[in-house]
């Protein structure tokens, strides 16, 4: 039988495949067995997602499952209760945390709500409404963004300042760093704003091309051929 998570569960980040976090839990499973079950409310996933992972990519880790006896909100506090001791997470994941939480239990475009969250995960209210802003972006590429925080690559704070200030086609021309974010967002300014100086620049010099009108003072600067001369006047 193939099981989904269960959208408390999802409040919480999953393991990378390739981290060693998950490749040494896949290691203890395979040789200890499952000791502790996969726990199931209703017929998802509660916790144990990780250890239900490991079983699905090696048969050979028996699956075990029990059932979680307890009402919605009971399930509710119970994972949260576990996974924020359990395992450790950076602020960025917590703040993403926050928000899918309150997604399920509050309006998150309130500061109820999400001042809510941000006290359940300790983390602070900001990044929360970063998390915010990052996850309703209209932009299809946020993803990216989404699984770097996740996986501790960016922090919050500068994937929140690529989504406010860069449109999509710019960040493969950046370069998704977190310690060089606040650099690389102004040069790439810098490069806009020197490219829009040079069509201004372009489109002036065609408008005076096809200019009749008469000017009291023309201003210009030549290239001047420049040659050293001796005090008599002849060239070295």
């Amino acid at each position: 039988m193939i099981y989904e998570f269960h959208r408390y569960a999802n409040i919480f980040p999953l393991m990378h495949e390739n981290s060693t976090e998950f490749l040494n839990l896949k290691a203890s499973l395979k040789e200890t067995g499952m000791i502790v079950p996969v726990l199931l409310f209703g017929d998802k996933i509660l916790d144990g997602r990780n250890r239900y992972r490991c079983h699905l990519e090696d048969e050979s880790i028996e699956l075990k499952t029990e059932q979680f006896e307890g009402t919605d909100e009971e399930a509710l506090n119970y994972s949260l209760a576990l996974n924020n001791t359990r395992r450790h997470l950076v602020e960025g994941q917590r703040a993403l945390a926050a928000v899918r939480l309150s997604n399920i239990q509050s309006n998150m475009k309130t500061i109820e709500g999400q001042k809510w969250a941000s006290e359940i995960f300790g983390v602070s209210l900001s990044l929360v409404r970063m998390a915010f802003d990052i996850m309703r972006s209209q932009y299809k590429e946020k993803d990216q963004l989404l699984e770097m925080i996740e996986m501790d690559d960016i922090a919050i704070s500068a994937a929140h300042n690529i989504i406010k200030n860069l449109p999509p086609e710019k960040w493969e021309q950046a370069g998704l760093s977190d310690k060089s974010a606040k650099q690389w967002i102004k040069e790439v300014k810098r490069t806009d704003k020197e490219i829009n100086f040079a069509n201004k620049t372009v489109a002036a010099n065609r408008a005076l091309e096809n200019d009749t009108m008469l000017y009291g003072v023309i201003y210009i600067d030549p290239p001047w051929k420049f040659e050293v001369r001796s005090e008599n006047g002849t060239l070295h």
